[in-house]
Protein backbone atom coordinates (compact mmCIF):
# COMPACT_ATOMS: atom_id res chain seq x y z
CA UNK A 1 0.00 0.00 0.00
CA UNK A 2 1.33 3.46 -0.93
CA UNK A 3 0.45 6.59 0.98
CA UNK A 4 0.67 10.22 -0.04
CA UNK A 5 1.11 11.93 3.34
CA UNK A 6 0.72 15.44 1.94
CA UNK A 7 -2.79 14.77 0.69
CA UNK A 8 -3.60 12.04 3.22
CA UNK A 9 -4.54 9.60 0.46
CA UNK A 10 -3.63 5.91 0.55
CA UNK A 11 -3.62 3.73 -2.58
CA UNK A 12 -4.62 0.06 -2.38
CA UNK A 13 -6.84 -2.61 -3.89
CA UNK A 14 -10.13 -2.96 -2.02
CA UNK A 15 -12.67 -5.77 -2.17
CA UNK A 16 -15.82 -4.84 -4.10
CA UNK A 17 -18.01 -6.10 -1.25
CA UNK A 18 -16.38 -3.58 1.09
CA UNK A 19 -17.45 -0.59 -1.02
CA UNK A 20 -20.86 1.09 -1.06
CA UNK A 21 -22.54 4.13 -2.53
CA UNK A 22 -23.86 6.20 0.38
CA UNK A 23 -24.28 9.49 -1.43
CA UNK A 24 -23.57 10.67 -4.95
CA UNK A 25 -24.71 13.89 -6.64
CA UNK A 26 -24.99 12.41 -10.13
CA UNK A 27 -28.27 10.65 -10.90
CA UNK A 28 -27.64 9.75 -14.54
CA UNK A 29 -24.59 7.52 -15.03
CA UNK A 30 -24.80 7.38 -18.83
CA UNK A 31 -23.76 4.41 -20.96
CA UNK A 32 -22.25 1.90 -18.52
CA UNK A 33 -21.83 -0.75 -21.25
CA UNK A 34 -19.64 1.60 -23.29
CA UNK A 35 -17.45 2.21 -20.25
CA UNK A 36 -17.22 -1.53 -19.64
CA UNK A 37 -15.97 -1.98 -23.21
CA UNK A 38 -13.29 0.63 -22.61
CA UNK A 39 -12.22 -1.03 -19.34
CA UNK A 40 -12.04 -4.44 -21.03
CA UNK A 41 -9.84 -2.98 -23.76
CA UNK A 42 -7.61 -0.57 -21.84
CA UNK A 43 -8.10 -1.42 -18.18
CA UNK A 44 -9.28 0.92 -15.42
CA UNK A 45 -7.41 4.18 -16.01
CA UNK A 46 -8.38 5.96 -12.79
CA UNK A 47 -8.83 4.37 -9.34
CA UNK A 48 -11.93 5.06 -7.26
CA UNK A 49 -11.71 7.71 -4.57
CA UNK A 50 -13.21 6.34 -1.34
CA UNK A 51 -13.22 7.01 2.41
CA UNK A 52 -13.69 4.78 5.43
CA UNK A 53 -17.17 4.71 6.97
CA UNK A 54 -16.62 1.81 9.38
CA UNK A 55 -14.26 -1.03 10.16
CA UNK A 56 -13.27 -2.33 6.74
CA UNK A 57 -16.14 -0.47 5.05
CA UNK A 58 -15.79 2.32 2.50
CA UNK A 59 -18.05 4.77 0.64
CA UNK A 60 -17.38 6.25 -2.78
CA UNK A 61 -16.48 9.91 -3.16
CA UNK A 62 -15.65 9.75 -6.85
CA UNK A 63 -16.00 6.83 -9.25
CA UNK A 64 -19.57 5.54 -8.94
CA UNK A 65 -19.80 5.00 -12.67
CA UNK A 66 -16.52 3.10 -12.74
CA UNK A 67 -17.64 1.08 -9.71
CA UNK A 68 -20.90 0.08 -11.43
CA UNK A 69 -19.00 -0.84 -14.59
CA UNK A 70 -16.46 -3.15 -12.94
CA UNK A 71 -19.17 -4.55 -10.68
CA UNK A 72 -21.02 -5.62 -13.81
CA UNK A 73 -17.81 -7.16 -15.14
CA UNK A 74 -17.53 -9.33 -12.04
CA UNK A 75 -14.42 -7.78 -10.53
CA UNK A 76 -13.64 -8.91 -6.97
CA UNK A 77 -11.22 -6.09 -6.11
CA UNK A 78 -10.71 -2.61 -7.53
CA UNK A 79 -7.85 -0.07 -7.27
CA UNK A 80 -8.76 2.76 -4.88
CA UNK A 81 -7.42 5.95 -3.40
CA UNK A 82 -8.46 6.06 0.24
CA UNK A 83 -9.06 9.59 1.48
CA UNK A 84 -8.29 9.82 5.18
CA UNK A 85 -9.66 12.13 7.87
CA UNK A 86 -12.72 13.32 5.95
CA UNK A 87 -16.26 13.74 7.25
CA UNK A 88 -19.34 12.60 5.26
CA UNK A 89 -20.43 16.23 4.67
CA UNK A 90 -17.02 17.15 3.24
CA UNK A 91 -17.00 13.93 1.20
CA UNK A 92 -20.34 14.93 -0.34
CA UNK A 93 -18.95 18.33 -1.32
CA UNK A 94 -15.76 16.81 -2.73
CA UNK A 95 -17.84 14.33 -4.73
CA UNK A 96 -19.68 17.26 -6.32
CA UNK A 97 -16.45 19.14 -7.06
CA UNK A 98 -14.67 16.13 -8.60
CA UNK A 99 -17.64 15.26 -10.79
CA UNK A 100 -18.14 18.86 -11.91
CA UNK A 101 -14.54 18.93 -13.12
CA UNK A 102 -15.28 15.92 -15.33
CA UNK A 103 -18.76 16.78 -16.60
CA UNK A 104 -21.35 19.36 -15.62
CA UNK A 105 -24.49 18.45 -13.69
CA UNK A 106 -28.03 19.07 -14.85
CA UNK A 107 -29.97 21.77 -12.96
CA UNK A 108 -32.04 19.06 -11.26
CA UNK A 109 -28.95 17.16 -10.11
CA UNK A 110 -27.58 20.43 -8.71
CA UNK A 111 -30.89 21.13 -6.96
CA UNK A 112 -30.94 17.63 -5.42
CA UNK A 113 -27.34 18.03 -4.28
CA UNK A 114 -27.99 21.43 -2.69
CA UNK A 115 -31.05 20.07 -0.90
CA UNK A 116 -29.05 17.10 0.38
CA UNK A 117 -26.25 19.38 1.55
CA UNK A 118 -28.82 21.27 3.62
CA UNK A 119 -31.09 18.52 4.88
CA UNK A 120 -28.71 15.55 5.12
CA UNK A 121 -25.40 17.21 5.92
CA UNK A 122 -26.58 20.31 7.79
CA UNK A 123 -25.11 23.08 5.64
CA UNK A 124 -26.74 26.51 5.87
CA UNK A 125 -27.19 28.79 2.87
CA UNK A 126 -24.24 30.80 4.14
CA UNK A 127 -22.11 27.64 4.40
CA UNK A 128 -22.96 26.73 0.82
CA UNK A 129 -22.17 30.25 -0.35
CA UNK A 130 -18.73 30.05 1.27
CA UNK A 131 -18.11 26.73 -0.51
CA UNK A 132 -18.78 28.38 -3.87
CA UNK A 133 -22.31 27.23 -4.69
CA UNK A 134 -23.53 30.79 -5.33
CA UNK A 135 -25.49 33.40 -3.40
CA UNK A 136 -28.24 32.35 -0.97
CA UNK A 137 -31.02 33.61 -3.32
CA UNK A 138 -29.59 31.68 -6.29
CA UNK A 139 -29.22 28.52 -4.18
CA UNK A 140 -32.82 28.83 -2.96
CA UNK A 141 -34.05 29.32 -6.53
CA UNK A 142 -32.29 26.16 -7.70
CA UNK A 143 -33.73 24.11 -4.85
CA UNK A 144 -37.24 25.40 -5.67
CA UNK A 145 -37.06 23.50 -8.96
CA UNK A 146 -37.71 20.35 -6.92
CA UNK A 147 -41.23 21.66 -6.22
CA UNK A 148 -42.10 21.08 -9.88
CA UNK A 149 -43.90 17.85 -10.90
CA UNK A 150 -41.51 15.01 -11.68
CA UNK A 151 -42.26 15.01 -15.44
CA UNK A 152 -41.35 18.70 -15.61
CA UNK A 153 -38.17 18.07 -13.61
CA UNK A 154 -37.28 15.40 -16.18
CA UNK A 155 -37.66 17.92 -19.01
CA UNK A 156 -35.21 20.23 -17.21
CA UNK A 157 -32.82 17.36 -16.46
CA UNK A 158 -32.80 16.40 -20.14
CA UNK A 159 -32.18 19.99 -21.25
CA UNK A 160 -35.55 20.53 -22.92
CA UNK A 161 -36.39 23.26 -20.41
CA UNK A 162 -34.08 25.70 -18.62
CA UNK A 163 -33.93 26.85 -15.01
CA UNK A 164 -35.70 30.05 -16.10
CA UNK A 165 -38.52 28.00 -17.66
CA UNK A 166 -38.86 26.04 -14.43
CA UNK A 167 -39.01 29.10 -12.19
CA UNK A 168 -41.68 30.66 -14.42
CA UNK A 169 -43.74 27.47 -14.24
CA UNK A 170 -43.62 27.68 -10.45
CA UNK A 171 -45.89 30.73 -10.66
CA UNK A 172 -48.65 28.20 -11.35
CA UNK A 173 -50.12 26.37 -8.38
CA UNK A 174 -51.82 23.45 -10.15
CA UNK A 175 -49.39 20.59 -10.98
CA UNK A 176 -51.50 19.42 -13.94
CA UNK A 177 -51.52 22.93 -15.40
CA UNK A 178 -47.75 23.07 -14.91
CA UNK A 179 -47.31 19.83 -16.88
CA UNK A 180 -49.60 20.99 -19.69
CA UNK A 181 -47.84 24.34 -19.94
CA UNK A 182 -44.42 22.68 -19.86
CA UNK A 183 -45.45 20.43 -22.78
CA UNK A 184 -46.64 23.47 -24.69
CA UNK A 185 -43.36 25.28 -24.04
CA UNK A 186 -41.36 22.29 -25.29
CA UNK A 187 -43.62 21.64 -28.30
CA UNK A 188 -43.47 25.26 -29.47
CA UNK A 189 -39.79 25.67 -28.51
CA UNK A 190 -40.57 28.78 -26.49
CA UNK A 191 -37.75 30.89 -25.13
CA UNK A 192 -37.78 31.52 -21.39
CA UNK A 193 -39.05 35.06 -21.99
CA UNK A 194 -41.85 33.92 -24.29
CA UNK A 195 -42.81 31.13 -21.90
CA UNK A 196 -42.94 33.57 -19.00
CA UNK A 197 -45.27 35.83 -20.98
CA UNK A 198 -47.51 32.88 -21.90
CA UNK A 199 -47.71 31.84 -18.24
CA UNK A 200 -48.54 35.39 -17.11
CA UNK A 201 -51.27 35.60 -19.77
CA UNK A 202 -52.70 32.24 -18.69
CA UNK A 203 -52.74 33.28 -15.04
CA UNK A 204 -54.31 36.66 -15.85
CA UNK A 205 -57.15 34.94 -17.75
CA UNK A 206 -57.71 32.66 -14.78
CA UNK A 207 -58.01 35.62 -12.42
CA UNK A 208 -60.55 37.30 -14.75
CA UNK A 209 -62.68 34.15 -14.73
CA UNK A 210 -62.54 34.02 -10.94
CA UNK A 211 -63.61 37.66 -10.73
CA UNK A 212 -66.57 37.09 -13.06
CA UNK A 213 -67.63 33.98 -11.19
CA UNK A 214 -67.41 35.62 -7.76
CA UNK A 215 -70.88 36.35 -6.28
CA UNK A 216 -71.88 40.00 -5.93
CA UNK A 217 -72.29 40.77 -2.24
CA UNK A 218 -75.81 41.75 -1.23
CA UNK A 219 -76.47 45.34 -0.22
CA UNK A 220 -76.48 45.77 3.49
CA UNK A 221 -79.48 47.58 4.97
CA UNK A 222 -78.74 50.75 6.87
Amino acid sequence: MKENKEHKVAVKEVGMEQIEVQYHPRKDFGDIEKLQGSIKRDGLQDPLLIYEVGEGRFAIIDGCRRFKAVQGLGWKVVPCLIKKDIKPADAAHLSYVRNTEREGFSPIEIACHLKAMQETFGFSLRDLELKGYGTPPSISSKIKLLELPKPVQSEIHEGKLTIAHGLSLLKMSNPEEMKRMAKRVVDFEMSAKRADLAIDTFLAKGKKKETKAAPVPAKQPF
